[in-house]
């Protein structure tokens, strides 16, 4: 457990104290802290709200932090135009994080390693293989690619288990939503046309800027897509993605598919890490996208109907760069 202490003017810090700092998703500098805004450190519009209330207690949990905070009254002698406010901090914290992140890294280098090998030895023996018999080039080709095939599935596991067991330090940016969303499709696109289905964009114009992680916002596409490819079924299929603005304050994203639907008894169940019901499926997309969303105070929105396909729609608030998101 971390813990840290502040007192506020305000909005400001004037003392700190503790340990809470040494947390690598806030990872500030306890000599610094003094006259920083709390909102520099600290990432929740809510928190915003109940911090500007003058008056009255909390007790509010944003992911692993707790938030505890009172009014200081301070003697009359000193200057009361302004609120004084004690605020407690604490963090829940896994002492295995570390130790989780380096061994899905090191697992990933010789996947990635393994990949490479795999797709060279196939170019290889298929060549030859070819000029033997046509079958056996083919026969190869399909083992090769179902190699692939699980090596990428892999990756994509150990890709979404990083943010489940861990705090991810945000590479925070303004960027174009438009871009990172056009960049996922591009990953998709021989996985598209094996299958037979047409992705639909309708973008706005105008640029989409978001402040944040592009790399935290690419998952949620990449899981989305994932989701609605394979919820296609047949030799073809259509997918919607769309990306709008709502009343300029919020950002509306949707991927809508002409599935097979989710059961209502199934609703309930798909944000439980590692439930699936598909064949080959991790059963932790949505998982993420939720946990990520949740450092943008965005929400998540699904409609479905078995049979005619479902749609998944994320409203993120526009942030500016005035908070570290």
């Amino acid at each position: 457990m971390k813990r840290g202490v502040f007192i506020l003017k305000d909005t400001w810090i004037i003392f700190y104290s503790g340990d809470i700092n040494e947390i690598e998703e806030l990872n500030f500098n306890p000599t610094e802290a003094i006259g920083k805004n709390i909102f520099e450190i600290f990432d929740s519009e809510e928190l915003i709200s109940k911090i500007n209330n003058p008056t009255g207690f909390f007790d509010y949990k944003k992911n692993s932090f707790i938030f505890k905070t009172s009014p200081l009254h301070l003697d009359n002698n000193l200057d009361n135009k302004h609120s004084y406010r004690f605020l407690e901090v604490e963090c829940q914290t896994d002492e295995n994080i570390s130790f989780y992140s380096m061994l899905i890294h090191e697992i990933k280098n010789p996947l990635a390693a393994i990949r490479t090998l795999v797709q060279s030895l196939s170019t290889y023996i298929s060549d030859d293989l070819r000029k033997i018999s046509e079958d056996s080039f083919q026969t190869s080709q399909d083992y090769f690619n179902r190699i692939i095939s699980e090596i990428d599935r892999l990756n994509r596991l150990l890709t979404s288990v990083k943010y489940i067991s861990k705090h991810i330090q945000a590479f925070n940016v303004n960027f174009d939503i438009k871009k990172v969303a056009q960049n996922t499709i591009n990953i998709f696109e021989n996985t598209l046309k094996e299958k037979n289905i047409n992705l639909i964009t309708k973008f706005p114009k105008e640029e989409v800027i978001f402040f944040g992680d592009p790399d935290q916002i690419q998952q949620i596409f990449n899981n989305l897509i994932t989701n609605s490819i394979e919820a296609i079924e047949g030799d073809k299929g259509e997918i919607i993605f769309s990306i709008d603005f709502i009343n300029n304050k919020r950002i509306s994203i949707s991927v809508e598919d002409k599935g097979k639907g989710i059961d209502k008894n199934d609703l309930s169940k798909i944000f439980k890490a590692f439930y699936t019901k598909k064949i080959g499926g991790m059963g932790i997309g949505l998982t993420v996208v939720k946990m990520i969303l949740r450092k943008y105070d965005g929400t998540l929105n699904i409609e479905s109907t078995p049979g005619i396909g479902t749609k998944v729609t994320v409203i993120l608030p526009i942030k500016t760069d005035i908070f570290n998101y």
